[in-house]
């Protein structure tokens, strides 16, 4: 535990308290978890923080206008690299449902808001990028690819499936907690 400690705590100089400098936000979900998870572990709130930190700071590249089309919504873009392929935006939806989880527990309302309102342009993203009914129509074999993921138009690879998995069941243990609502403002 002490190593882990030690470790988290050197990227919490680095990626947190450095954040102008050293921000990339394809580590921002993997921290996000260890940093979860440190927290729930030690109960010290610098790990709590730095799931905020670094979350918040993944939000502002994340694409909440729907443009240039309205199935950009939810998309992650990169200032650098630009737009961010749907293998990533899986786990950073897994990601923040840690951040989501840390701010309900919290009780802070404004990042739990926050969080919600971006799982769910995430997780619209995800779904548009599932293969499903009239999306199949160009797929040689349908029944390996109905419900994947597409990686491309033609592939799914076997992680983004696994990452989105585990995003969508930390998911519906939030709503089956009662933590988190599908639709804002409403039904479950």
């Amino acid at each position: 535990m002490d190593s882990a400690i030690a470790a988290q705590d050197h990227y919490l100089g680095l990626y947190v308290e450095d954040i102008e400098d050293n921000y990339s936000p394809y580590l921002v979900p993997w921290h996000s978890m260890s940093l979860a998870h440190l927290y729930e572990i030690t109960g010290d709130s610098k790990y709590r923080t730095g799931v905020y930190v670094l979350n918040l700071r993944w939000l502002e590249d994340q694409n909440t206008y729907g443009q240039p089309f309205a199935d950009f919504l939810g998309r992650t873009e990169d200032s650098e690299l630009g737009v961010v392929g749907i293998e990533s935006d899986v786990v950073f939806l897994e990601g923040l449902t840690y951040a989501y989880e840390l701010a309900h527990e919290e009780g802070n309302a404004a990042l739990e808001e926050q969080f919600g309102q971006d799982m769910r342009y995430l997780m619209a993203n995800i779904m548009n990028a599932q293969f499903l009914g009239p999306n199949l129509y160009f797929i040689t074999d349908i029944p390996h690819a109905e419900g994947g993921i597409r990686f491309s138009d033609q592939s799914i690879r076997v992680d983004t499936v696994a990452h989105a998995y585990d995003a969508f069941s930390r998911l519906r243990g939030l709503v089956a907690n009662g933590s988190f609502e599908l639709v804002s403002g409403g039904g479950k």
